[in-house]
């Protein structure tokens, strides 16, 4: 899965989570009464047996989404370099951390631990706050790196760029490199890892998208530069 299938993914996790936690919430209004099984200490819902299908059908389905954006997503952690671990990206591990064990606390409970029934919503607030913040923090990086970019480089950057690093490494720019030697230094951590060019031969294109959305210091000095010695011209 690449960067802007994460993305979509991602948004259809928050929806789900929004959905499911907008209905718990409709559904805890409806009374308790005692569980004939005894199993339950707090009683079962009187809610409607459809609605409370459809709650956990969402839940199925956010779990089966959680699943697919982490099995692609755990392994590459491995492959980060020190570059790669920005603030954003120690974020995103932590909160993914966290939903994983919420999302494990819930399933307890539920199937074993109904004593604890009472922290649901707790847990349900936690779990659609921690997926609100863990998507709209990455949404950012890639709407900036992306906009404005042409297929093949979409491509790239969606897939090439994120190897050994997230597009937050990217979005956070070339710092006092040009674009032109950070795209040279990633083709060679490339090749030390016998892997093939991540540019895909697109590295002048790569280059002119990022130093256009993504202006580099070195190119504000050579602008800089150029301006100095007009206006010394010009004085002179």
């Amino acid at each position: 899965m690449d960067a802007i299938g994460h993305l979509v993914a991602g948004l259809a996790f928050v929806a789900l989570g929004l959905a499911a936690a907008a209905l718990q919430v409709w559904l805890w209004r409806f009374p308790m009464v005692p569980d004939p099984s005894g199993r339950d200490p707090h009683g079962v819902s009187t809610a409607p047996r459809s609605w409370t299908n459809v709650h956990r059908g969402l839940g199925y389905v956010f779990l089966l989404v959680l699943i697919a954006m982490l099995v692609p997503m755990v392994p590459r952690l491995w492959t980060y370099d020190e570059d790669g671990w920005t603030g954003a990206a120690i974020l995103h591990a932590a909160l993914g951390g966290l939903i994983l064990m919420v999302v494990a606390a819930k399933i307890a409970i539920i199937r074993r631990f109904q004593r604890w029934g009472h922290l649901l919503p707790w847990l349900g607030g936690t779990l659609v706050l921690a997926s609100l913040i863990l998507v709209g923090s990455a949404a950012v990086p890639v709407q900036s790196v992306m906009a404005g970019a042409t297929p093949e480089v979409r491509s790239v950057l969606a897939t090439g760029c994120i190897r050994c690093h997230g597009l937050s490494t990217v979005a956070r720019g070339a710092e006092d490199h040009g674009w032109g030697e950070m795209l040279a230094k990633m083709r060679k951590k490339a090749a030390k890892r016998n892997q093939g060019d991540p540019t895909r031969g697109l590295s002048g294109a790569l280059e002119a998208h990022l130093q256009r959305v993504l202006p580099s210091e070195a190119h504000h000095d050579r602008e800089s530069e150029v301006e100095e010695s007009e206006g010394e011209e010009d004085d002179d």
